[in-house]
């Protein structure tokens, strides 16, 4: 038996893959449903990290697999568009010259205007939904809602929540997205910010703010406007906690016997998280290493 605690991202994708395993598990979330913290926007983003960074190395082999594990579950993927907003990104495009496809076939992918010369075009990336995910992956899981865990269990355990643990080097960032009414774009748009097919825009990153009160959606929908000239009608948001890491990769393995973690998967959780779920059932079943970059031991 198998405890796992917290039924976002991170912890209903251990759970599907020790359950994949013949593993018995049961989940515990002290909220009502499934993916209510910071797993619990609409839509997701599936991209690879935009540098030549040695993270965004580590991240290039994450989001392959991630793509990889989305498309055996029945997920497809459209690519998703870079738009030249900052120096960054044109350094990017002299870089990366493979990547590079013309504005106006960039418009024809996205359905809309791009009102830029040349754009990065990812073929493997795209968006999800994900309330999709997280059924699947909690399909025949035990989970126990309405409660709350933050002891370990006698059996093996494994924390996958939104609050520090541990006193790991983990830092609570909050996140708002904002919703406008539905505009007919066929794949996701990063300019800094993204767009989502399903009018999800985001996103607002704040260091020490702890206020559940939608207070970015200006600064969100100005981002937007700025890169595509979108006057858009705002319907709604959402505010939820994320927990990064010193090097913005998550902490996964064993920090004492019987108990492990998969924290801080930041923004990229539906990357991270899904890969982390299945880096974790290999460790505990199979007992295959855990990679350095995720390896919860680089901090302790």
């Amino acid at each position: 038996m198998v405890a796992i605690i917290g039924a976002g991202i991170a912890g209903l994708s251990c759970a599907y893959f020790l359950k994949q395993y013949g593993e018995e598990v049961v989940v515990y979330e002290e909220a009502s449903d499934l993916g209510a913290g910071a797993s619990g926007n609409k839509e997701a983003l599936i991209n690879p990290v935009l540098s030549n960074t040695e993270r965004s190395k580590e991240m290039e082999w994450i989001t392959k697999e991630a793509i990889t594990l989305y498309k055996k579950l029945g997920f497809a993927f459209k690519g998703s568009i870079h738009l030249p907003t900052s120096e960054k990104v044109r350094r990017l495009q002299k870089s990366n010259p493979e990547l590079i496809i013309s504005g106006e076939k960039a418009s024809e992918l996205a359905g809309i205007e791009i009102p830029y010369e040349s754009v990065i075009f990812y073929k493997n990336a795209g968006s999800i939904e994900t309330n999709k995910i997280l059924k699947i992956l909690s399909d025949k899981i035990d989970i126990k809602f309405n409660c709350k865990v933050s002891t370990p269990k006698p059996q093996k355990t494994i924390f996958c929540t939104g609050t520090p643990n541990f006193n790991l080097p983990l830092e609570r960032v909050r996140g708002e997205v904002a919703f406008i009414s539905p505009l007919t774009i066929n794949i996701p748009i990063a300019y800094g910010g993204y767009i989502l097919p399903g009018g999800v825009v985001g996103s607002s990153f704040d260091h020490g703010v702890f206020n559940d009160e939608l207070i970015r959606q200006d600064y969100i929908l100005k981002g937007l406007k700025n890169a595509l000239n979108i006057d858009s009608t705002y319907i709604g948001g959402r505010v939820s906690y994320r927990l990064n890491t010193p090097d913005r990769m998550p902490l996964v393995g064993e920090i004492s016997k019987d108990v492990l973690v998969s924290l801080g998967h930041g923004s990229r959780g539906f990357q991270t998280g899904l890969v982390a779920g299945r880096v974790l059932a290999d460790y505990i079943v199979n007992k295959t290493p855990i990679p350095p970059s995720l390896d919860v031991k680089r901090y302790r």
